[in-house]
C-alpha cells in the first residue's frame, strides 16, 4: 500500500505499529503525559512533562551468551524508571518475556563488583491489543503475600492497559462514555481519519497526537514496513488455523468441538482487529459468513 492508497481509502498506521507508538509518545510529551498519568495518577502530568528522559532501548548484556533484549520505549522520570511496551498479538511466554525486562532494568543498578546503585523505582507498562485478564481497561500487579497481603518492594509495579477493552466500551457505549484517558487509549488503536477526527475534536492534546499520526503516516518506508508485518501476521493465524483443521482430522471429535469453537472465536476476533475484511476472513477460517460475523460479534 502506497502513502497516496492510504490517503485514498482514509486511512493511516494506527499506535498499535511499534514504530509509529515510539515516535507518537517519544514527540508528543503532553500525550504521553495523559497516558501515563491515566495508569499512574500519582505522577503529576507536570512531572512527566518537565522530568521526563527517554534512554537506549537496547538494553546491556552481562555476559557474551546472553541474548540482547531490545524494549519499546523507557523513560525516566525522577526517580522512576518506565519500560512501555506494545504487545500487538498474545501469544505463550509473552508476558515472561515482558517480565524478563523489567528484571533486566532492576539488574542493570547494580554496579561492577555488586554494589547496588538502587533506589529506583521499576515500573513496567504493556499496552495489549486484547483481553487477557477481564473487563477493566488497567490492570495493576504487584508481589504480594498471599496469606496477609504485605508488598514485597514498593519499587516494583506492573500494569497491564487493555486496548481491546477500550475499544469494546467505544463500539458498545459510544465517545460519549469514555474518559478524556480512554480518548487517549483508543486514539492509539484506530486507522480511519474520519473516527480519529471525532476522537479528537475539541482536544488539543489529542489533534496534535493526531496530526502526528498522520504525518508519520506519510512515510514511504513505514509503510511498506506495516504491510510486511501486517501480512506475517495474516500468514501466522493461516497457520494457526490450519494447524487447527489438520489436527481436527487427524482424530479430534466431540470432547475437542467446543476447544475449536473458542479457538475460531478468538482467530477471527483477532482478524478484525487487524482490520481484515470478512470475505478474507471467509476464504482463510473455511466457514460461511453468518458463522465468521457470529464469532466476531460474541
Amino acid at each position: 500500500m502506497t502513502k497516496e492508497e492510504l490517503q485514498k481509502r482514509g486511512l493511516i498506521i494506527p499506535g498499535t505499529f511499534d514504530p509509529v507508538f515510539k515516535m507518537l509518545l517519544i514527540k508528543e510529551r503532553a500525550f504521553l503525559a495523559e497516558i501515563v498519568h491515566g495508569i499512574i495518577p500519582e505522577i503529576p502530568k507536570e512531572l512527566i512533562l518537565e522530568k521526563s528522559v527517554f534512554r537506549n532501548q537496547e538494553l546491556s548484556i552481562s555476559n557474551i551468551h546472553e541474548k540482547k533484549m531490545r524494549v519499546d520505549l523507557i523513560v525516566d522520570i525522577e526517580s522512576m524508571r518506565i519500560n512501555i511496551e506494545m504487545n500487538p498479538v498474545y501469544y505463550k511466554g509473552l508476558f515472561e518475556r515482558n517480565q524478563a525486562y523489567q528484571g533486566k532494568l532492576f539488574a542493570e543498578q547494580y554496579l561492577e563488583g555488586g554494589e547496588y546503585s538502587g533506589g529506583l523505582k521499576v515500573i513496567q507498562i504493556n499496552f495489549d491489543c486484547f483481553t487477557y485478564f477481564d473487563e477493566r481497561i488497567v490492570v495493576k500487579f504487584q508481589i504480594v503475600d498471599q496469606e496477609r497481603g504485605m508488598i514485597e518492594s514498593e519499587n516494583y509495579e506492573k500494569y497491564h492497559v487493555s486496548l481491546a477493552n477500550v475499544r469494546k466500551k467505544y463500539y458498545n457505549e459510544g465517545i460519549q462514555k469514555l474518559t478524556r484517558f480512554e480518548k487517549c487509549l483508543l486514539l492509539l488503536t484506530m486507522e480511519r481519519k474520519e473516527e480519529i477526527e471525532k476522537i479528537s475534536e475539541g482536544d488539543d492534546t489529542l489533534k496534535e497526537a493526531k496530526e502526528r499520526l498522520e504525518e508519520i503516516s506519510r512515510d514511504e518506508k513505514l509503510i511498506g514496513v506495516y504491510d510486511g508485518e501486517k501480512h506475517d501476521r495474516m500468514v501466522q493465524m493461516m497457520k494457526d488455523a490450519y494447524s487447527r483443521e489438520k489436527g481436527m482430522e487427524e482424530g479430534r471429535k466431540e470432547g475437542r468441538k467446543e476447544g475449536k469453537k473458542e479457538r475460531d472465536r478468538e482467530i477471527v476476533q483477532e482478524m478484525r482487529k487487524q482490520n481484515i475484511e470478512l470475505s478474507t476472513i471467509c476464504k482463510i477460517m473455511k466457514l460461511p459468513l453468518e458463522e465468521v460475523e457470529r464469532l466476531s460479534n460474541n
